[in-house]
């Protein structure tokens, strides 16, 4: 049977909002499901725009970024509006400081120019990352820019935690340990030929 882990708001989802003029939440990403798919897992989440948030890429640029995901990929393409990307540091949010591992890729979507002003609540979208990680978690910082909906178009910024893939990665050998195992093999090997030695001796 298919299995999806159900996250209940607040319990991985922990969104703490910092702007300099409005306590308020901005972009917030939450966690829908994990699937197990063909070498790996689906990870779907959801997008919104918060009530007293706008998004006007004329007054402030309008974006949302999962910390530290890993390796994924896309399916089904971005949300209407957004532009899909990865890097391995990105620009945090007005007035956020996330922290960001400059080892472990980030998803970022960036609300596209042009785009008309979106007021919210407005459902930005759901979108899913193929990612060879799972089914275990931890969680990792998300945040979210937009405008503030008043009268001083201020930026607005949204950051908390999400539920991430565990990023796994090789052991590195020690570089002394191929040589180690050449001594041993050669201790072994002059063991070897002394024992038939002292054979071919009696």
């Amino acid at each position: 049977m298919p299995y999806k882990l159900k996250l209940a708001g607040a319990a991985l989802v922990s969104a703490i909002a910092i702007s300099a003029a409005t306590p308020a939440q901005a972009i917030t990403v939450e966690f829908v499901s994990i699937t197990p798919a063909t070498g790996g897992f689906n990870w779907t989440y959801d997008a919104f725009v918060t009530s007293s948030e706008i998004v006007d890429v004329s007054a402030n640029p309008s974006f949302f970024t999962v910390f530290d995901f890993g390796p994924n990929t896309l399916l089904g393409g971005a949300p209407p509006f957004l532009t899909y990307s990865t890097t391995l540091t990105s620009t945090a949010a007005f007035g956020t400081s996330p922290t960001d591992d400059p080892s472990i890729l980030n998803v970022n979507f960036t609300v596209n120019p042009g785009t008309p002003i979106i007021t919210g609540p407005f459902t930005l979208g759901a979108f899913t990352l193929f990612s060879t990680n799972g089914p275990s978690s931890h969680n990792v910082f998300f945040d979210g820019q937009g405008t503030n909906n008043n009268a001083a178009f201020t930026p607005l910024s949204d950051v908390g935690l999400v539920a991430a893939p565990i990023s796994v990665t090789a052991t590195p050998l020690p570089a002394a340990l191929p040589l180690f195992a050449t001594g041993l093999g050669a201790i072994g090997l002059l063991g070897w030929c002394r024992k038939r030695k002292a054979q071919a001796v009696a």
